[in-house]
């Protein structure tokens, strides 16, 4: 009896078992939008960061970041398109990818060198210009045609339906064709040419828009058009048509509406960022920007969903209730470290920031030392005379505040401030030129300083004007520490040489340990969550529980990382470009690889679903052709079962051990793919 009632709670808690969770650890905040598409009732969008974003119903549901997906290295996409049921993307290298739902992507490669930068779909095919002279069109295969001679640039396109239907690419002139080759110019006598085109399916009108925005160009059937002069704004790089209405959105945040292509309303959105898309579907426009704006239009208004952000960020301080970014754009601001506002009155090329005593303080070139006694938003000047001091770095603690850098004349700058507003020099005997700290931190009662040699490649200070040497150990003579960080009861510090790169921690800031050397240049680390976490080129993110075996991170951005922070529970990580990275989730100790297609094999969507029964089981959503293994590990990376998959076989069944922790990562592997899953069990 007792051995029933085991069984029957047991059946009752898989009864709970929910879908696959697809959010990724990293959110990228700010992406830099490319392309933009709508098809089955959501947008799916593309950003040259290597991100695929879906929404529906106005929420934008997954992030999907393309090289993990299986899909290569972090190539930039570039357009996006939707027609037959699928959506496809364009991107650097050779490759295509495509999906039916905008979720799950598969990768194929194409027999071309010249990038799509602008994709279409019409007359049952997908199609697209690549820049300079050359048209690519798909049909099973990609194929690639030369445009005429006298084309010189190719920046969108559209198809005209009808009988017979036309494609139509724009560009320093019309071009047009009724099956995808054989094109034909129409001479157009605008300086710079035509940047966007579209078709009006109401009037079955063609309308084209110069570069200039001096003239349109209208056309019934593609071959012959008629010119007018216009308001439409410079610059329009991308149109779309829905509900009556032609929408055009381009640089510096303009956007334009009109109703016969010839009047036209325009609209500042956002005069900081670039718009890059504009699509129409679920009865509205959405348009993106290239810093990450979103907003969309019911053909009445404009309404804000994000707002882009240009910045490249350094450092990130959390206090006073507010999170502070410092980098080469100035200062951003924010409340729960995914809604950024850029602070006014701050100088640009900052690297420090600090918080301590109610103030923030940042710090950067030309001896420049900022100060703000409310929320971030105004700063006060209190730079150093020596305009060629170049601060890198500004800690808080023991009541003082302390940044470090290099003087005008090479040697180290030590300046400390009990209040923010009044700073003093220290300069120490034997200090010599060409060695100086670059980064600091406070924790334990102790600044910890790092720099370039042995003179700073580690020292400590209780009070920040006296400075011990931590005797470097042999093995870190050929490293170059570029960051020291304190957080969660441990000092760590990164480091890098002409071959490797290493890790050091701390418990105490004076006893240090080289935990581990790496052959990828590290930028920054941290300790948060129970891990060491590092950061570094092209968006990777490193985690580590014990500082010896690291395992890469899902990527969320291909820009590279600065710096890492971990401050009210939540983990930033920040860089060039705009990158800001949000995740208050547990870094994954499971390496997740993912095999790309062999060349020339498209496969179709490949997901996984588990299901409820007795023990659960799991349906892959296609058939394989060979022999594969379903691997579950627990969210440490343990793996607690192992079976094959037959040729064939569809479902698994697991054994109920398999879930005993409640939460796991399913692996397929075979077929020439590579499958992983995340399962949570609702209690």
């Amino acid at each position: 009896m007792h051995r029933l009632v085991q069984t029957m709670a047991l059946a009752a808690l898989f009864c709970g078992l929910l879908h696959a969770q697809t959010a990724p650890m990293w959110q990228n905040l700010y992406p830099s939008y490319s392309g933009l598409a709508f098809g089955g009732g959501r947008f799916v969008a593309v950003s040259e960061d290597g991100l695929i974003r879906t929404s529906t119903g106005g929420e934008w549901s997954s992030q999907v970041f393309a090289a993990v997906a299986g899909m290569g290295g972090p190539g930039r996409l570039f357009s996006a398109a939707y027609g037959d049921g699928m959506f496809l993307v364009t991107r650097t290298g050779d490759r295509l990818l495509r999906s039916e739902n905008g979720e799950n992507w598969s990768s194929s490669p194409i027999m071309t060198t010249n990038p799509c930068r602008y994709l279409a779909f019409g007359g049952g095919r997908f199609f697209g210009v690549g820049g300079a002279m050359t048209f690519l069109y798909f049909n099973d295969d990609w194929d690639e045609d030369r445009a005429p001679a006298a084309t010189t640039h190719l920046s969108h396109a559209v198809y005209r339906p009808g009988t017979p239907g036309r494609y139509i690419a724009v560009g320093n002139n019309i071009l047009h064709s009724q099956h995808g080759v054989q094109w034909q110019p129409v001479a157009v006598s605008t300086p710079g040419g035509v940047s966007v085109v579209a078709f009006n399916e109401d009037t079955e009108t063609l309308v084209a828009i110069a570069a200039s925005g001096a003239t349109v160009y209208t056309s019934s059937d593609g071959i012959s058009w008629t010119s007018s002069p216009s308001n439409a704004p410079a610059g329009m790089v991308d149109m779309a048509f829905g509900n009556g209405k032609f929408v055009a959105v381009g640089a510096q945040g303009r956007a334009a509406v009109s109703s016969d292509g010839v009047e036209w309303a325009l609209s500042a959105l956002n005069e900081d960022d670039n718009f890059t898309s504009v699509k129409f579907g679920d009865g509205v426009f959405m348009a993106l920007g290239a810093y990450g704006s979103v907003y969309t239009y019911n053909g009445t208004d404009w309404s804000k969903k994000a707002d882009g952000r240009l910045m490249s960020y350094r450092q990130v301080v959390y206090g006073g209730g507010v999170f502070v970014a410092v980098g080469d754009s100035g200062v951003s601001v924010s409340p729960d470290g995914i809604n950024w506002n850029k602070s006014a009155g701050a100088p640009k090329n900052l690297r420090g920031v600090a918080f301590g005593g109610g103030k923030y303080v940042v710090v950067g070139d030309s001896g420049a030392i900022f100060v703000s006694a409310d929320d971030g938003s105004s700063w006060t000047d209190r730079s150093h005379n020596d305009r060629g001091t170049m601060l890198g770095g500004v800690a808080y603690g023991n009541g003082s505040f302390v940044a470090i850098g290099r003087s005008s004349v090479g040697v180290a700058s030590i300046q400390i401030s009990a209040d923010g507003e009044n700073w003093e020099d220290i300069q120490q005997t034997g200090w010599t030129v060409g060695s100086y700290p670059v980064s600091v931190s406070f924790g334990d009662g102790l600044f910890v300083a790092a720099g370039s040699d042995d003179n700073w490649r580690l020292r400590s200070s209780g009070n920040g004007e006296f400075w011990n040497n931590i005797i470097a150990q042999p093995a870190w003579s050929n490293y170059r520490i570029v960051s020291v960080s304190y957080a969660n009861g441990k000092f760590v510090a990164s480091g890098n040489s002409t071959a490797s790169s290493a890790v050091f921690s701390s418990d105490s800031g004076n006893n240090w340990t080289m935990m581990s050397t790496t052959t990828r240049r590290i930028n920054s680390a941290t300790f948060a969550k129970g891990f060491y976490i590092t950061v570094s080129d092209s968006g990777n993110i490193h985690a580590s529980t014990n500082g010896s075996n690291w395992v890469l991170q899902a990527r969320a951005t291909n820009r590279n990382l600065q710096t890492i922070y971990h401050g009210d529970d939540i983990l930033l990580a920040a860089g060039a470009a705009g990158a800001m990275l949000y995740s208050s989730q547990t870094p994954s100790m499971v390496s997740i690889r993912h095999t790309a297609a062999s060349r020339g094999t498209m496969h179709s969507v490949r997901s996984m679903t588990m299901e409820t029964r007795r023990a659960p089981t799991i349906t892959l959503s296609f058939t394989p052709q060979n022999a594969g293994t379903i691997s579950v590990y627990s969210l440490t990376g343990r793996q607690i079962y192992k079976t094959k998959v037959s040729a064939g076989q569809r479902t698994v069944r697991l054994p109920q051990r398999a879930m005993s922790s409640g939460a796991v990562i399913v692996r397929y592997s075979g077929d020439g793919i590579a499958i992983t899953q995340r399962f949570q069990l609702a209690r």
